[in-house]
């Protein structure tokens, strides 16, 4: 059995067969880094990203990508933001984007600009399990425990594995072993 990373590396070797045969389908490079981003493999993700808003400039998904990935590492995180300002100024008042700039501003500390921004994601789509999760961390930092507790439940809640996936980020509430 090939496992994850061998259906990884063939899907991988197709997208980059249909880049070679357009490499004007931002779509395609947006999704090969996609790829690249699931194998850990940051640099030639990032690279597929930048690649992709040059070939499409106004594709918000893309800037939203790059955001997201920069604020996973919890590196370049003030690129991570400028990448999420850009995919609100090109859609404005969308759940997800304003989600990952929410999880740039809470990596960078700014804990009341990521509530901000996890209270409007959360008006516009309450479903998100992420967005109550980190709101609840962003909470817990400000020393507000009953409103995190209930957020950090909600967020489980939605998505029971929510803690497992944001501690491969680095980030569990306080008081747990990372």
């Amino acid at each position: 059995m090939q496992g994850l990373n061998g259906q990884l590396d063939l899907a991988l070797s197709d997208i980059t067969r249909a880049i070679h045969l357009d490499p004007t389908d931002d779509i395609d490079v947006f999704n090969r880094g996609k790829i690249y981003a699931m194998k850990h493999d940051v640099n030639h993700a990032l690279q597929d990203y930048s690649s992709a808003i040059k070939i499409r400039p106004d594709n918000y998904v893309v800037w939203n990508g790059r955001c997201w990935l920069r604020a996973s590492m919890g590196k370049e995180l003030h690129v991570a933001l400028s990448d999420c300002n850009e995919a609100i100024r090109l859609r404005p008042g969308d759940a997800n984007i304003l989600n990952s700039r929410g999880f740039v501003y809470f990596r960078m500390k700014q804990y009341q600009e990521a509530i901000r921004d996890y209270d409007s994601a959360i008006a516009i789509d309450s479903k998100q399990g992420s967005s109550f999760y980190v709101r609840g961390l962003a909470k817990q930092a400000l020393g507000d425990i009953g409103g995190a507790r209930a957020d950090i439940a909600k967020g489980k809640s939605l998505e029971p594995a929510i803690d497992k996936r944001f501690s491969i980020y680095g980030v569990v509430p306080a008081g747990t072993k990372k």
